[in-house]
């Protein structure tokens, strides 16, 4: 992790399947630092009772977002036990009575500092080297820009942007 880390953003936990008491802490942290980020955050824990359904829903919805055809591969979808927490903002205009929150509004915080959000999945393929893959993933983005802190950074922004709209008249 970077030393220049900001202020207020917890490390990520490093363990897999057996969370060490030290990264229990720190995934608590981290749930605890977007709780207070704001109210149009909810998080999403694995233990949560549709957590398994919200997972085969997320990635129908990204199947059908990006027009990704049934045979392809969606390469770096995470199993259950490798996702620490969801992160969803709700995406609705300021005062509304009804909470929304798209697609593009989902974030997947797993161990090891892998966080997406769930359309940043690319097609692998490159047509103008007649590479057709059949497979779409993260490899196109650094490591950096997969990153729990950098994701983190990017809610904040993305939250902020809606917590700035102005409702309609």
């Amino acid at each position: 992790m970077s030393t220049s880390r900001k202020v207020g953003v917890p490390e990520s936990p490093k363990e897999q399947v057996i969370v060490s008491q030290e990264d229990l802490q720190r995934l608590e942290a981290w749930i605890e630092f977007f709780r207070k980020m704001s109210p149009r955050i909810s998080v999403m824990l694995t233990r949560d009772d549709d957590f398994g359904g919200f997972m085969e829903r997320s990635a129908c919805a990204l199947r059908s977002r990006k027009l990704i055809n049934e045979n392809y591969e969606i390469v770096d979808w995470p199993k259950e036990g490798e996702v620490a927490f969801v992160i969803r903002i709700d995406s609705s205009v300021p005062g509304s009575a009804v909470r929304t929150c798209n697609a593009d509004d989902a974030y997947f915080f797993c161990f090891d500092d892998l966080a997406f959000g769930l359309l940043y999945f690319e097609w692998d393929g490159d047509p103008g080297n007649d590479n057709w893959a059949e497979t779409y993933s993260l490899a196109s983005y650094s490591d950096h820009a997969v990153s729990w802190e950098y994701i983190a950074s990017r809610i904040a922004e993305k939250v902020s942007e809606l917590e700035d709209r102005v409702p309609p008249l």
